[in-house]
């Protein structure tokens, strides 16, 4: 099971309704919980959302499993009240690599999905061609070449809720 961090909206004791989940994957190589890219945008803007966030972390030098990511939401679904029907998740990097694998593996499970600088392969389009998708991925990408989101993207380019965004700047360091 991946150590993990939870952001609970405000209210969430006392409201007892269900809520969105969204489970954020980082880079592998960032396992400092205190480190997380989603967690540090909610606290520097001061965001306070109606959804459960979180965001695992594998063990040093580690990737993302796809069972482990499906047993921890299988977790969080028994602990917290998840509405089943809007499960959602993104990743950055390598993070949105491991969902874009847990899509083509779970697809039943996600309501939507969003990588920035992801890549992925075009053997993933059969499985994400009717999952709710948006590809982020910049064209000057020195971790995870660009080629391999412009190929999954050309493969997706008639799916019904696909969407890709170039860029020119870097998404993420």
């Amino acid at each position: 099971m991946y150590e993990f961090i939870t952001y609970l909206p405000e209210g969430y004791e006392q409201s007892g309704k269900d809520y969105p989940l969204l489970v954020f994957l980082d880079n592998p190589n960032s396992n400092d919980v205190n480190d997380s890219v989603v967690f540090k945008a909610l606290k520097n803007n001061n965001l306070k959302p109606e959804i459960i966030i979180v965001a695992p972390f594998p063990e040093k030098g580690q990737t993302w499993k796809a069972k482990k990511i499906y047993d921890l939401i299988a977790l969080l679904a028994m602990n917290y009240r998840v509405d089943q029907n809007r499960i959602y998740l993104t990743g950055i990097g390598y993070g949105g690599h491991g969902v874009l694998k847990f899509a083509t593996v779970y697809k039943e499970i996600p309501a939507a999905i969003l990588t920035v600088g992801a890549g992925g392969n075009e053997n993933m389009a059969f499985y994400l061609k009717n999952l709710p998708l948006w590809l982020i991925h910049s064209e000057n990408d020195d971790n995870i070449p660009f080629y391999k989101a412009q190929a999954l993207a050309d493969k997706l380019q008639d799916a019904e809720n696909f969407n890709f965004t170039k860029s020119q700047l870097p998404l993420y360091e």
